[in-house]
């Protein structure tokens, strides 16, 4: 008899937790993402920056196309580094167009935060350069909204042609109540879709729950 309510206890918290995993994994958009600080390097042009955003820090990257302003001197006193997203139509530091990309978008999954972010642009020294790239991904908090990512860009073009970039943010994203596509909620707003793998996760956690409720029951 102690055997059998342990096994059925055992079996219940297996439950709970595979509930409990699908939920906190759910998927959803980022609505504010703003970027703190991070770190840059080019190989022997540049052997790495670590650098505040002090010119927009309030700036959200998600929400249009942004200017940073000066990030860092590149190569630590090699000029000013400006930051910007862009389209390829605009050139908000001066010196000729360059290929942009969408307004960056992300989004956040269990812990992981990812999106596109092809349309990162730096000025330096009356030129401008797409370090963007698409996808890029890295580690998310869901109780405190940190998050970091990292990824890597090929210059193409100017006096650093063929040489890559390794970029990194941290900051802080708000992972917001919508996502595409949605479900109406009674409320008439909208609730985060979760991922397939997690619907089934928490659809075997209910039917666990529901065969133990009647074994239980009829016990």
């Amino acid at each position: 008899m102690r055997n059998t309510k342990w096994m059925a206890l055992k079996q219940t918290a297996l439950a709970v937790a595979l509930i409990g995993t699908a939920v906190s994994a759910y998927a959803a958009t980022v609505t504010n993402m703003t970027v703190g600080g991070g770190t840059f390097s080019m190989g022997v042009f540049d052997s790495g920056q670590n650098w505040t955003n002090t010119g927009n820090p309030s700036a959200n990257l998600v929400g249009g196309y942004t200017n940073l302003g000066t990030l860092f001197q590149f190569n630590g006193s090699g000029g000013a580094v400006n930051a910007f997203t862009g389209d390829g139509t605009t050139a908000p530091y001066g010196g000729g167009m360059v290929n942009g990309g969408p307004v960056p978008t992300f989004d956040t999954s269990g812990s992981t935060i990812s999106g596109n972010l092809s349309s990162w642009t730096v000025f330096w020294n009356g030129t401008n350069f797409n370090q963007g790239a698409d996808p890029v991904s890295g580690t998310w908090n869901s109780s405190t909204g940190a998050y970091s990512i990292a990824w890597t860009s090929t210059i193409h073009g100017g006096p650093f042609n063929g040489q890559t970039g390794s970029w990194s943010f941290n900051g802080v994203a708000i992972a917001g109540t919508t996502i595409t596509p949605p479900t109406t909620n009674p409320t008439g707003g909208t609730s985060p879709v979760p991922e397939a793998s997690m619907t089934a996760m928490m659809l075997t956690g209910l039917a666990l729950l529901r065969v133990l409720t009647r074994k239980n029951r009829f016990s």
